[in-house]
């Protein structure tokens, strides 16, 4: 069991820095790795700044009411700063996030397999 909050809303509140800071890495780090696999210019990275941000502002003011794709970079992002981010409370709140984002994510798909209709868009 980890230290510390273990309740995501709690964790999400007491993470604003680290959740600023992930979003931020996650916007930067995507757009170098498109560049280099597509090319310059063609990957629409205002298109994923808008999506990030709009979901990072979503899960900090607490509203879930958010699409697949928003958990998903949510939780991609809070993987890669979990690898930035040392042993300790901080590390334990993120890894708290993005445990429960990606829980989403994979409940929706193993709802679309099972049912043929994942979670309903907002």
């Amino acid at each position: 069991m980890l230290p510390g909050p273990t309740v995501p809303l709690v964790a999400i509140q007491d993470s604003t820095a680290e959740l600023d800071a992930a979003a931020m890495e996650f916007m930067s780090t995507t757009q170098r790795e498109m560049d280099a696999m597509l090319g310059p210019g063609v990957f629409d990275h205002g298109m994923l700044a808008r999506d990030v941000v709009g979901a990072f502002g979503l899960i900090k003011s607490l509203n879930f009411d958010m699409r697949l794709v928003d958990f998903d970079n949510v939780q991609a992002a809070l993987s890669i700063k979990l690898d930035t981010l040392g042993a300790g409370p901080a590390r334990d709140r993120v890894l708290v996030i993005q445990t429960f984002c990606a829980r989403v994510v994979e409940y929706s798909n193993s709802l679309k397999q099972r049912a043929g209709t994942g979670l309903p868009a907002p």
